[in-house]
């Protein structure tokens, strides 16, 4: 089979896996809201922090393993669990919320598929335009998330339900069958094959001990934590602004911001897949256009001038400087890594990724009520802080290109 198309097919394949995992994600969270009621010992907040909170601490662990026993088998884990996760979550409609709780730990330990896509990517790319791939399964994961948020109040639950299990059963096939890894049969010639070797007689207490090890080397040197400490104010920021719907709804002005972000994300993703520009180059450009949009919107509306059309058109900016800044600082910290250590890269940077979500929520659960020249504070000041961050890592990532 011709190599160009085996390539083409696992990234579509890791593209779908992103997907799914944001889709399943959605399902459990939003199901949730609809099995939990007032006479329930737990809370839908509980389920949702829960969710993050486990995947905070196990993305690492669970995206490291697959450094050692392969994307394959390890997606095969994750999109297992995750199905199963989401028949148990089916059950808990009339089983009670038990089968809810034992779902979203399951999903939360050993359901994470984002971060071992995400490595795969970076093997299959082997370091060639990595920022436009990652661009394109962060395109996916929006998909799979606004898309499920969109057909929700569209369709029966039911109905529902079951087409998320077709997409993930449709996803067990394709990495069983159609997905393939280069790591399934690794030869002699494999710099990992003798530590690979060795680890089939190693206990299992041993391994999270060596892969927490590991996951601590990478992120403790300085480049890797300040660029995902920048990663992580600026995805509150943004977050801010994508889900203050309460806030933003009241005002004719930011009717469109919504589309205009999704636009804006867009061109922002075609783009790259033309630029050739030095990571730090491409992330420093688009967290610039980003902050001084924003930091227009929010002069603009404080003053009183509050365009619909303007408005969109800075909203457009900002989502395309977002789209070039993100997957650009992640693959400076993933060009940092050796393609045996991408599991753990990535799974860092889920782990930050759910901790700003986690964050998100507990700031919009303090400020319910809250003005919408606030909420444009709030977003401009966390992307400013992630700005000033960032400026010490395009500092040191032109250390290490020279």
């Amino acid at each position: 089979m011709n190599k160009k198309y085996i390539y083409i097919l696992a990234l579509l394949s890791l593209l779908y896996f992103v997907f799914i995992d944001e889709v399943s994600n959605t399902y459990i969270i939003n199901s949730s809201s609809k099995i939990i009621n007032s006479s329930s010992w737990i809370s839908e907040n509980t389920i949702f922090c829960l969710l993050l909170i486990l995947q905070i601490i196990f993305s690492p662990l669970q995206a490291g393993f697959s450094d050692y026993f392969v994307r394959k088998k390890s997606l095969i884990i994750s999109i297992s669990i995750t199905l199963a996760s989401v028949i148990l979550l089916k059950l808990s409609s009339k089983h009670g919320v038990s089968f809810l709780l034992i779902a979203v730990i399951i999903k939360g330990v050993f359901g994470n598929t984002l971060p071992i896509a995400w490595a795969g990517i970076a093997d299959e790319s082997n370091g060639k335009n990595i920022r436009f791939l990652i661009a394109l399964s962060i395109f996916a994961l929006a998909i799979g998330s606004w898309g499920s948020l969109l057909l929700i109040p569209r369709i029966a639950p039911g109905i529902f339900s079951y087409v998320i299990l077709g997409i993930l059963i449709a996803g067990a096939v394709i990495v069983t069958t159609i997905f393939s890894d280069p790591a399934d049969s690794p030869s002699k010639s494999d710099e990992n094959y003798a530590d690979k070797l060795q680890l089939k007689k190693t206990s299992i207490l041993t391994l999270i001990i060596q892969e927490c090890l590991g996951l601590y080397r990478i992120g403790r040197k300085p480049l890797n934590l300040l660029a995902l400490i920048s990663f992580f104010f600026s995805e509150i920021s943004f977050y801010q602004i994508l889900l203050r719907i309460e806030v933003f709804d009241n005002y004719p002005c930011f009717m469109s911001s919504p589309l205009a972000i999704g636009i804006g994300y867009t061109a922002g993703t075609v783009l790259l897949k033309f630029l050739k520009g030095k990571n730090r180059h491409v992330s420093a450009t688009g967290l610039s256009l980003s902050s001084i949009s924003i930091l227009i919107i929010t002069i603009f509306f404080y003053i009183g001038i509050q365009n619909k059309n303007i408005f969109t058109l800075f909203f457009s900016f900002y989502s395309f400087g977002y789209a070039l800044f993100t997957p650009s600082l992640f693959a400076i910290v993933s060009s940092q890594e050796a393609l045996h250590n991408q599991g753990k890269c990535y799974g860092l940077i889920d782990s930050f990724e759910s901790f700003a979500t986690l964050c998100t929520f507990i700031i919009l659960f303090l400020t319910r009520r809250i003005s919408c020249t606030l909420s444009l504070n709030i977003s401009l000041h966390l992307i400013v802080i992630s700005a000033i961050i960032f400026l010490i890592v395009f500092i040191k990532a032109r250390a290490y290109e020279k």
